[in-house]
């Protein structure tokens, strides 16, 4: 899940697995060609963001990468509204499918 600070827009997808591969390909096909390159990427301490693979693919960017603190809630702010609404509008599809479903309303 990513979200734009300054404009609110958000882009997720569900995954199965949250590694390396993954994160790149998030990141090259969700973002980088459909938004262009970014100036800076701002992370939570996750070990995924924080691995050698995808600091070496921003920096082959151009891209600044940042990491965020966990105190600073203003930074975690906008996404945990997001994950909230997300959660809340996810619970009304599904009232009366499979909970198993939920990524397939995801988009």
């Amino acid at each position: 899940m990513t979200i734009n600070y300054a404009t609110d827009w958000s882009v997720t997808k569900a995954v199965l697995n949250v590694i390396k591969v993954t994160v790149i390909d998030f990141l090259y096909n969700k973002i980088f060609i459909n938004y262009n390159l970014l100036r800076e990427l701002l992370f939570n301490n996750s070990t995924n963001f924080l691995n050698c693979v995808v600091i070496y693919y921003l920096k082959k960017l151009e891209t600044q990468h940042r990491t965020m603190t966990f105190y600073y809630f203003y930074i975690n702010e906008k996404i945990e509204n997001l994950n909230e609404m997300l959660s809340f509008m996810l619970t009304k599809y599904l009232m009366s499918k499979l909970t198993q479903l939920w990524d397939k309303y995801l988009s």
